[in-house]
C-alpha cells in the first residue's frame, strides 16, 4: 500500500477517534440537564420579594429565567444596550435590553404600557432588581 494512503487513514481513523471522544464527552456532561421553566411572576411581587427578604429571594430568583409583567415607568439608551423600568414597590425592575430586534420593538412602547419580558434576573442592585438579556414577549 502507498505511504500516502497509509497516512491519509491514519489521520482519518485519528479524526474519527477525536470527533467520537468529543461527543461522548459532551453526552457525558449534558446527560442528566434538565430543561428548569421560567418562573412566572409581576414585577411588583419580585420587587416586594427582594424588600422582605433579600437573601432569600437572592437565593430563588439570581440566575434564573423569569417571564415578568409589569407597567413601564422609564426606559432610555443606555450607549451599548436599552434599558427600560418597571414599577415595582420601594425596589424599581431595571430590564437590559442588548438585541437591536428587540430594542426596535420598544419604540411601539409608551411609558405607563403593561408589558411582558423574558429575562434572567441578575439580583438586587441598590435601589433596582436588575433583569437582563429581556425579549419582548
Amino acid at each position: 500500500m502507498p505511504r500516502f494512503v497509509k497516512m491519509w487513514l491514519f489521520s482519518t481513523l485519528i479524526s474519527f477517534t477525536a470527533l467520537g471522544m468529543w461527543k461522548g464527552i459532551e453526552w457525558y456532561y449534558t446527560r442528566d440537564v434538565e430543561e428548569v421553566p421560567p418562573i412566572v411572576i409581576t414585577a411588583e411581587d419580585l420587587a416586594l420579594a427582594y424588600e422582605k427578604e433579600p437573601g432569600t429571594s437572592s437565593l430563588l430568583y439570581d440566575g434564573n429565567i423569569v417571564i415578568l409583567t409589569g407597567k413601564v415607568s422609564n426606559k432610555g439608551d443606555a450607549g451599548s444596550y436599552y434599558t427600560v423600568n418597571l414599577e415595582g414597590n420601594i425596589y424599581d425592575i431595571d430590564l437590559s435590553f442588548f438585541d437591536s430586534a428587540e430594542i426596535s420593538k420598544l419604540n411601539d412602547i409608551a411609558i405607563g404600557e403593561i408589558i411582558t419580558i423574558r429575562g434572567e434576573v441578575m439580583g438586587l442592585n441598590y435601589v433596582y432588581v436588575s433583569v437582563t438579556n429581556c425579549t419582548i414577549e
